[in-house]
């Protein structure tokens, strides 16, 4: 996507990214793993 494009085009490579949590478990799971899954698709 285009925040990784801009993250290897003006600071090599890094980025960082930060995900609130909360109560509800099954919740924070599913947030978990769109976010990474997200992340990791660049």
């Amino acid at each position: 996507g285009q925040l990784m494009q801009r993250a290897a085009r003006h600071s090599g490579n890094r980025l960082v990214s930060l995900l609130e949590g909360g109560y509800d478990l099954q919740g924070l799971a599913f947030s978990v793993a769109a976010h990474v899954g997200r992340l990791m698709k660049g």
